[in-house]
Parts: structure tokens; sequence; C-alpha cells
């Protein structure tokens, strides 16, 4: 039986048949991941094991399903901690199988960095992940797929997974390539771990030893970049239908908003818009945009309508993206940059084809008082909140990206963590010279915000980049 046939729907609890018959059932009872056509990712036991197992189907499952196999063998021959292989083969029908031995009251790296309570927590983490790393590179392998979710703990101990992104090379590998993979990894931490990272790179050393000056000074360069390709990849893909985003286009709307945010309250959004802002508070009622607070079951949402002002007004903005689209892609900027954003709900843009007429933005209420209160505030929080903006600035510099728009009522302290809204003219440079001037235009607009030789105003121009 070929093994290029389409893949039907499963159920999780599924029992399935291995080619041979003297070898037991392999029960499912749980469906882990699912690429529909090409792979499925159950739990379940098989005989006396508790199993993990990756079912292949599709035109390339042979192709995945060895790769998959040489990978995570490669990774055992190595001495890599790598959850075992029970099973390499097929099912009765042809599909490919591989059923790995689980590993107890496993938990993925990304998930166990989340829940960590203290920066020590995440510092014996980042050393785990940054030591396995390390004996990766010196065996000669490559993870190519590298990310949080391709690691998991289990009692103590850091397993590699994710045998089809292994690859194998016959000579020593460029110490370039040792970079710019640490690098990839390595971005997918918030920009706040910044002082984590340069106390773990260590780590990498004393497993893997390296020229320390030359490779520290060289990593940073490449986590600056694997952090802005990440970014901008981001930013794409909040725009267009994945397993995060929803977008749906006709010739009289636009309409993006995340997969797990749609409910009845979205949808009676997106099919009136104005008439569901009507039932919420008017924040703000003005020529160029409106603002509403809206009470929904999923919580409270913040309706921003940009409004077109007229004949002129409309041609200007027709055929250029919206400031809702502006909003929506900055907000995934700032998310996948560890900023601080209230979470984007959902954009709406009213069209005639391909013109652009109002647009909405929509977003989750964030309780924060605004800046321009932070002189009534005590003064230890005052010098907390003031410290905490002051490292957002430096955030914001290290990855080059500018505000546009630095009055105070555009930054909410929310339990004096600073929180950036109003983001519909932010955006980020590649030239340094480029982004200089942008800075320089935000730094003298927050300092504005407070009379000159003030305290807040004293403090800011000492501390701001």
């Amino acid at each position: 039986m070929t093994t290029d046939q389409p893949q039907t729907a499963i159920a999780s609890d599924t029992r399935f048949i291995l080619s041979d018959p003297s070898l037991p059932v392999l029960q499912c009872d749980k469906l882990l991941r699912e690429l529909p056509g090409k792979r499925q990712v159950f739990s379940g036991d098989w005989g006396a094991h508790q199993v993990v197992a990756k079912l292949y189907s599709g035109a390339r499952a042979r192709r995945h399903w060895h790769r998959e196999k040489r990978g995570s063998e490669a990774l055992r021959q190595a001495e890599i901690s790598s959850p075992d292989i029970l099973y390499a083969g097929n099912l009765k029908d042809g599909r490919f199988l591989l059923i790995y031995q689980a590993l107890p009251a496993a938990i993925t790296a990304l998930d166990h960095w989340q829940k960590c309570d203290n920066n020590a927590q995440r510092l014996t983490l980042l050393q785990q992940l940054i030591e396995l790393v390390a004996k990766i590179h010196k065996a000669g392998l490559i993870q190519t797929d590298i990310h949080l979710n391709n690691f998991l703990l289990s009692h103590g101990t850091l397993y590699a997974i994710d045998g089809d992104g292994i690859r194998c090379y016959p000579a020593l590998l460029h110490t370039r390539l040792y970079r710019k993979n640490l690098a990839m990894l390595l971005a997918q931490l918030p920009i706040t771990a910044e002082t984590l990272i340069r106390s773990a790179i260590p780590a990498y050393h004393d497993h893997h030893p390296q020229s320390q000056t030359d490779f520290t000074r060289q990593l940073d360069k490449e986590l600056s970049r694997a952090r802005r390709q990440r970014r901008l990849r981001y930013v794409a893909k909040c725009t267009r239908n994945c397993s995060e985003f929803v977008r749906r286009q006709s010739f009289s709307q636009l309409a993006i908003y995340r997969r797990d945010s749609f409910t009845t309250s979205l949808d009676s959004f997106l099919c009136n818009p104005d008439s569901f802002m009507e039932k919420g508070t008017l924040l703000k009622n003005g020529n160029s945009a409106t603002v509403a607070k809206v009470s929904t079951p999923e919580g409270q949402w913040v309706i921003k309508r940009y409004n077109i002002k007229g004949f002129f007004h409309a041609l200007k903005r027709g055929l250029r993206s919206t400031r809702a689209m502006v909003s929506w892609r900055n907000a995934h900027r700032l998310k996948i940059s560890g900023i601080a954003t209230p979470q984007a709900v959902a954009l709406l843009e009213k069209r005639v084809g391909l013109w652009r007429r109002n647009c909405y933005y929509v977003a989750a209420w964030s309780n924060g008082i605004n800046v321009a209160a932070l002189e009534k505030v005590p003064e230890p929080q005052q010098e907390s909140a003031a410290s905490g903006l002051t490292t957002l600035f430096r955030q914001l510099v290290q990855l080059m990206i500018y505000h546009g728009d630095c009055k105070a009522t555009n930054f909410l302290l929310n339990q004096e963590e600073p929180v950036i809204i109003d983001l519909d003219a932010m955006g980020e440079c590649r030239l340094k010279c480029l982004y200089r001037l942008r800075y320089s235009k935000d730094r003298q607009r927050f300092l504005n915000n407070w009379p000159q030789n003030s305290p807040l105003y004293d403090y800011f121009d000492r501390q701001l980049p």
C-alpha cells in the first residue's frame, strides 16, 4: 500500500495496528499535535510502555520519517539526552510510524521558563539549555529548527527532541554556524533576559571551548540579527491565515483576528462595529479617531475607530496601510520582543475593493494609570516606575524601535510595569543614523511631559539613553 494517500481524521482515542502482527497494538489516548495531511503526534500506551507516537502521512512521509529517525539516532550516538526510539516502521495500512519512550512529567523549556518564579530559576534553565546546545555542537550536529519547545525537562534533566531538524556535518562546524544556531535559540527569550543571557554564556565555553572574547562579541551581533529576523517574520505572519491568526477578506471589508479570540462578541463586532461601539463607554470622540471601552463576556475591550475626515483625507489614506493595520503589526512587534502592550484582539478595515475607508483596532483594556500622574505616585513607587520607564526606553533603543508620539498618556503604569499604547505611529529602523533622528524626537517629546528643571525631567534627562 502506498503512503501518499490523504490523511483521514482520526479520533484521539484510537488503536493502531502495526505491520508486524506479533507486536502489541498501539493505543493512543491523546492527540498532542497535528500538521494536517503531514504528521500527527499522540500520547498513549504500547505494551507495557507509556509512549509518544509520531504518525506520518502524505507524499513526503517516508522522507520526514527517515530524517526524524536518523536525527534521533544521531543524538543518542553522540550521548545527547534524547528519548529512546522503541519502534520505527509502518502501520498495517503502510503509514510510517515512530514510537518514543515517554518522558515522565515532561514539560517544554518554554513552559518551564514561563513558570519560573525568579531570575535564579530562569538562569538555571538557561544554563542547562546552553550546555545542551554546546554538547550538540561539539558532536558535529546542529538543530536547524531550534526553539524552546524542542527541549523537554523531565526530573531535572533536559532532553533534545525533534530529530527531523538535526543535521550532521562530516567535518567540524564553522564557528559562525555555532553562533547563528545559538543566537536563534536565545532570540526567543524576551529582551528583558539580556543580563541572564550574558551570565549563562560561560556555560557554552565550559562544554565547547571557543575564543571567548571574539565569540561573545560576535554572538551579540548574531543575536541582534536573529531577533530582527524573528520579529519581522512574526509581524508578517500576524496579517495572514495561519495557526494563530485568521484573515477574512471580501470586497467590502478586511478582518484579521486571533484564532483563539473568536467569540460571539467578536462576531457581533465584525458584523456591525459601530453599533457594537455604541454599547460601550465613549472615551474619545475626535475628528481623526473615536475610542470606546466595551465590556464583553471575555473581558473589557478598547475599540479605536480611525475616521475619514473628508474627501481629501480619503484620497490621502485610501491606498496606504491603515492606522489600524499599523497598530496591529506594532502590537505583535512588541509582543514578540517581550515588551508590554495590551493584547491585540482584532482589526477591521471597511473597503471598496482595495480602497480603504474607516478602520477599527480592538485591544484588551489595561487598568494602568498614565505616566502623566507619575508625580502624584508615592516616592518609593515613583522611583521604581521611573526606573522601569528608563529600562523600557533602553530596550526600544536596543531593538531600534521608535514610538512616534511619546506623550505621557501613551504610557501606562500597570503595577509599576510600563505598558505602551497608541501604536499607530510606531516603527523600526534598519539604519542607525535614521534611528538616532527618530529616537531623539521620541526622547525630547517624552521629556516635554514635565516642566524643565522639575525632578522627573532632570531624572529622565540623566537616565534616558
